[in-house]
């Protein structure tokens, strides 16, 4: 019997906040921002809001040191994935060391360039922090020549983190 595989992905992210104020007449003052709540649905497939490949992992970095993934040769539960486009990519750093960061680009070759747009361009995520970018309809492009995606560790001490890739396999 063949074997087939289906993906369907519901992204989603609210956000809720609200700053009171005391003021010296005794009255309270607040601010609430109203519940704002994006969802992003992706069902199987190629296109738009459509994706067919799925990466996640739990990393491990000791001070000093990276990870690149080669979003071409992704290991998963199932098989090596070749990625072709990206759709959404979500990293949270789960270590809560005050001053430990995880630095998220600027690979030493073939850097994937979408969506940092320069070859040394890189992000820097702060201890509890998170990453997360989407692009449902066009996806970022993976190719060989912009297929690494660097997870550097400058910190003085071991950093974990989530790592989430949905998108269109080549």
């Amino acid at each position: 019997m063949p074997v087939t595989t289906e993906l369907s992905a519901s992204l989603k992210l609210a956000l809720r906040a609200s700053l009171v104020q005391n003021q010296l007449d005794g009255g309270v003052v607040t601010d609430a921002l109203p519940t704002a709540q994006f969802t992003t649905t992706l069902t199987d497939g190629n296109g738009a809001d459509k994706a067919d490949a799925l990466y996640h992992d739990r990393i491990t970095l000791l001070t000093t040191t990276g990870e690149t993934l080669d979003l071409t040769a992704l290991v998963t539960t199932f098989a090596t994935i070749e990625l072709a486009l990206v759709k959404a990519l979500f990293i949270r750093v789960l270590t809560l060391t005050p001053g430990y960061k995880l630095e998220v680009g600027a690979a030493a070759s073939n850097q994937w360039l979408a969506p940092f747009g320069d070859v040394t361009d890189h992000l820097v995520l702060q201890a509890g922090g998170s990453l997360y970018l989407e692009s449902p309809i066009d996806g970022w492009a993976v190719a060989g020549g912009s297929k690494s995606l660097k997870l550097y560790n400058p910190s003085g001490g071991t950093i974990i983190f989530d790592i989430f890739i949905i998108g269109e396999a080549a």
